[in-house]
């Protein structure tokens, strides 16, 4: 078997040498999913993409000199990839665990590495040397995206004028018990536009599928003073684009998920469902900012994102550019020996037999090193009382 790890030192000292990397299942979605090695299916269909294509997703600005500088030496391949970014749901399209190299977690939606597999991740893990912290699902809205919303929007009694509806409402997941009987709720006191799969009362959304289905749905809530954005779970870290999209049409958001999204977003410009103790009483004041028009203008008025929160924004690509320097890069000794090899060599052994003993030892939870989802089905199920997760 060929070492995996010469490339890294002369890809690290500008050498000439080329690091090989490859991607196993980095979308979560079966629709997109590309089973097993992406440089075997660009090679099969005779592809030559650069790796450059699927580190854009972290938020860079495309076109940074730094950016193109770092991943020159990086090329994509399947033999003896010296670095493989993985993201598996499906038992399928798991054929990198017979890699004896490192691996970088990159998550997709609500999903956590298992750090006694992966040596690097990218996720709304806490942030830390070995994981790299993105709350937003495929980084979405980008950070540089993310600054172009982030003061107050202008002329707020302006924006108060135009809107000529309540509250929005536009979710496709039915599991989530809690946002549906807020919405019910809500919608007691006045009609609550339901447009989607669930509790749906009005119609015209675009499938979620659809590569605008974010500008469609900003256009959608613009008439709207309050759009409910209840995210799926309430999972510490993890946040979607949906308030992100709520900010974009100027429209106050009425917001349950992350408890630590005080620290990602301005907790002055939204409706935190947290600072109640009932999803009554959370109804009950978005009544009163509704029929108060000079509390509705202080939260249309005040900036998304608080200074230091804008900082963090900015540094982003520096931030991210360096830890792709280190997790493409570091040498591969001491405590960065790869885990399949320092922890995990029995279970690689193990994987690549095809019985029924083995195959149990594999689906064993205290074995289980897949990527974990951040909800589970009793937070998905139960109604959220004002307890924390």
């Amino acid at each position: 078997m060929r070492c995996p790890y010469a490339p890294w030192h002369g890809a690290a000292r500008g050498q000439g040498v080329r690091l090989r990397v490859d991607f196993y299942d980095t979308n979560y979605d079966r629709a997109y999913v590309v089973g097993g090695s992406r440089a075997d299916y660009e090679r099969k269909h005779w592809w030559n993409t650069s790796p450059i294509k699927y580190f854009a997703v972290w938020g860079i600005e495309r076109g940074k000199p730094a950016y193109a500088e770092i991943l020159r030496g990086v090329s994509l391949s399947s033999q003896a990839p010296a670095v493989i970014f993985y993201c598996p749901l499906y038992p399928e399209h798991q054929q990198h665990f017979h890699h004896l190299t490192r691996k970088v977690f990159f998550g997709s939606d609500n999903i956590l590495p298992d750090w006694r597999y992966a040596d690097w991740g990218v996720s709304f893990d806490a942030p830390s040397e070995r994981n790299f912290y993105v709350p937003s699902a495929d980084m979405q809205p980008a950070p540089w995206r993310l600054m172009q919303q982030a003061s107050a929007p202008p002329l707020p009694e302006d924006i108060l004028a135009r809107k000529t509806k309540f509250c929005a409402f536009m979710f496709e997941n039915h599991a989530c018990a809690t946002r549906n009987h807020f919405a019910e709720i809500l919608s007691r006191s006045m009609r609550v536009e339901a447009v989607g799969r669930v509790l749906r009362s009005v119609r015209g959304a675009r499938p979620r599928e659809q590569p605008t289905f974010r500008e469609a749905a900003m256009e959608f809530y613009r008439p709207f003073k309050f759009v409910i954005c209840f995210e799926n779970v309430r999972t510490p870290g993890y946040i979607s684009e949906k308030l992100w999209t709520v900010f974009s049409a100027n429209a106050v958001p009425i917001y349950l998920g992350d408890p630590l999204i005080a620290t990602q977003y301005n907790p002055d410009a939204f409706i935190h469902a947290r600072d109640f103790d009932s999803l009554e009483s959370l109804a009950a004041h978005v009544m009163r900012v509704h029929e108060d028009d000079a509390l509705y203008v202080r939260y249309l008025s005040q900036p998304r994102l608080t200074e230091p929160q804008r900082a963090r924004a900015r540094a982003h690509d520096v931030r991210c550019l360096e830890f792709l320097r280190k997790a493409l890069f570091t040498p591969p000794e001491g405590a960065y020996v790869p885990r399949a090899q320092r922890d995990g060599f029995l279970r690689e052994q193990i994987s690549r037999l095809a019985s029924t003993t083995s195959s149990l030892l594999m689906d064993a939870p205290q074995l289980d090193f897949r990527p974990t989802r951040g909800d589970t089905e009793s937070q998905m199920r139960c109604i959220w009382q004002g307890e924390t997760p």
